[in-house]
């Protein structure tokens, strides 16, 4: 487990994408101006009531993704380019599994605040100093909860990155199908065109060998006749003799 989440922080970036992405930065401005909203105690119920919808999308969307992903875009973003140690493929991947990770922590956190009367342990243990961390785990959880929309905001940039790859091979393949429907279409036209003059030529030859055949059939009525002229002489002679 702990192999797999560190592969899955390698290739996400690490701190350095953390902190390199705009939304953690917005997310924690609003949660700075939102100070009113969060440290009341009903705050809680916007995020129970918004994170399993967004949550439910996230999932959604990785099993398409996973599911329906295109082969040939695929096998592009798997390639290694140098000096990178994962592909893009992967880098694709981790983006939503931390989009995912991130909304449920948040929800996670925001269900034990929920359920966990933490008023009562501090009564218990005595302590007042604790109350200022319930109001900075209240913040952390509000800044997550931001922070997880923005991420739905990025997935769906990322759809839109992905839809644009996939705008550039189909329309690639559109074109290679639209020259080998063209190219089929020439080969079929010069076969037929073959076939045309190979009849014509046949058509040349037989009427050639007609002409061949008259004029054999011409020499043989004239060697037919001469036969019988000869023969006709030779009878007139025998009566003479």
């Amino acid at each position: 487990m702990l192999s797999l989440l560190k592969k899955y922080w390698d290739s996400y970036g690490g701190w350095k994408a953390i902190f390199a992405s705009p939304f953690i930065w917005l997310s924690l401005v609003i949660t700075l101006f939102s100070y009113t909203f969060w440290s009341g105690d009903k705050w809680i119920d916007t995020p129970l009531s918004i994170l399993p919808n967004l949550l439910g999308f996230n999932l959604a969307s990785y099993s398409i993704w996973l599911a329906f992903g295109n082969q040939k875009l695929n096998r592009i973003l798997s390639k290694v380019k140098d000096g990178n140690s994962y592909s893009k493929y992967m880098e694709i991947n981790t983006s939503f599994i931390h989009f995912i990770l991130v909304q449920i922590i948040c929800l996670i956190l925001s269900i034990s605040i929920k359920t966990i009367n933490l008023s009562n342990y501090l009564n218990l243990a005595n302590c007042n100093c604790l109350s200022e961390a319930v109001v900075a785990l209240n913040g952390f959880i509000f800044f997550l909860f931001f922070y997880s929309i923005f991420c739905m905001f990025a997935a769906i940039l990322g759809f839109v990155g992905i839809a644009s790859g996939l705008d550039a091979i189909y329309r690639q393949e559109y074109l290679t199908s639209k020259d080998q429907h063209k190219k089929q279409q020439e080969k079929i036209m010069y076969e037929d065109l073959t076939k045309l003059k190979l009849i014509e030529k046949l058509n040349q030859e037989l009427d050639l060998i007609k002409i061949q055949k008259d004029k054999a059939d011409l020499e043989l009525d004239h060697l037919k006749k001469q036969l019988r002229k000869r023969k006709l002489t030779e009878r007139i002679k025998d009566l003479i003799n």
